[in-house]
């Protein structure tokens, strides 16, 4: 980031402070994590940012405003850990660990000079979890970060850093990926279901790394474009899709 983006960046933060008392962050995702948004200004007056890491079940726009909602939250009550916002759901709000803080929350660490940024994570309910929500109250563990395994070590695969992935909610908590086609050299699509069935709700554009903690699905990263794999719902082995000769 050079001179006067960053300029920029601190003067839009700096009036959204001033303005509504705090500055929601988005990330949208890229080849190595999933989505996540974050508060900037929260630091100096309750103590701690929120953040809401993965939940892919919500689109950017939800996403900021679930941020957005549980800032005005704790402005209001310090002590709030719970939130509920109509459709979207209950959110807890529970104590991150400081092994997660310093590597997600880089427009706070930079916005403030300070590594020492105390954190809440936002998580939804059960009926709008996904499995790309870790559990940022322990220690970040490579082992255990599920989606986020490589926020913190460097991307091993050869596939873009721009790669996504076109898939089903199913897929994204913990139903099996049965069907993969790889259109392009930056854009898979893996469904759980047969394509046709899935419906238009259902559909999520996640990074690609985001369906990897499903060692199983390995193999789509040396497809060629335009080729696919399929398999049964309970089995692990990919079977090459045959094109029908016309």
């Amino acid at each position: 980031m050079n001179i006067e983006v960053r300029r920029e960046m601190i003067d839009r933060i700096e009036s959204n402070i001033a303005r509504h008392g705090h500055h929601v962050y988005l990330v949208s995702g890229g080849s190595q994590t999933p989505q996540y948004a974050y508060s900037i200004g929260l630091h100096t007056s309750v103590g701690y940012e929120v953040v809401l890491a993965g939940a892919s079940f919500f689109n950017h726009a939800e996403l900021h405003h679930i941020v957005n909602q549980a800032a005005i939250a704790l402005r209001a009550d310090p002590a709030c850990r719970r939130i509920l916002l109509g459709e979207l759901g209950a959110f807890e709000l529970q104590k991150c660990d400081s092994s997660w803080t310093l590597d997600l929350l880089l427009g706070a660490v930079d916005f403030y000079s300070t590594q020492q940024i105390a954190a809440l994570q936002i998580t939804p309910d059960e009926v709008h979890a996904t499995n790309d929500i870790p559990d940022m109250s322990t220690p970040w563990n490579f082992d255990l970060a599920g989606a986020w395994k490589w926020l913190k070590t460097d991307w091993p695969y050869s596939v873009p850093h721009d790669a996504v992935a076109v898939t089903n909610l199913g897929a994204l908590r913990g139903e099996l990926v049965t069907e993969v086609v790889r259109w392009g050299q930056n854009e898979w699509e893996a469904f759980s279901i047969p394509g046709p069935d899935v419906l238009p709700s259902d559909v999520r554009y996640v990074p690609v790394s985001t369906l990897l903690t499903d060692e199983s699905l390995l193999p789509i990263l040396d497809l060629v474009e335009g080729d696919g794999r399929w398999r049964d719902s309970d089995e692990l082995v990919w079977n090459k899709w045959e094109r029908q000769a016309k």
